[in-house]
């Protein structure tokens, strides 16, 4: 338990680090949790339900399949998830036949795929 709790937190610091120096945005502020785009913020709320409805891999099969990697606030959505996603309980999780290292797994990608991978470069490695 003590052990999750220090890849939970883990996981937030190296996405409220990316936040802040791409977006500046300091997700310590409640107010900086939604998204500026209608249109992304109602994807947000889709991927997110489903993640609830216990389909997890669904959602981020979703969330691949419909990013537009040309389009920077999708990035910051795709963080978001991951956030929302990290945040879920652990029995939960492992229900759903998804773990940690898949969270981190996914931040590192899509980092990448924005042309900030170098910021992941160092993230932990979850075995």
């Amino acid at each position: 338990m003590v052990e999750q709790d220090y890849i939970t937190r883990l996981i937030n610091g190296n996405i409220r680090t990316i936040l802040k120096l791409v977006f500046h945005i300091d997700t310590n502020e409640e107010e900086n949790i939604e998204l500026e785009n209608e249109e992304t913020a109602q994807k947000y709320i889709r991927l997110t339900d489903l993640i609830n409805a216990g389909k997890i891999n669904e959602a981020e099969n979703k969330l691949l399949e419909e990013l537009d990697y040309s389009d920077i606030k999708q990035f910051e959505m795709a963080l978001k998830f991951y956030a929302y996603l990290n945040e879920v309980d652990q029995d939960f999780l492992e229900e759903c036949n998804y773990t940690k290292k898949e969270i981190v797994q996914g931040i590192k990608d899509m980092s990448k795929m924005y042309g900030y991978g170098g910021l992941t470069a160092s993230f932990l490695d979850i075995e």
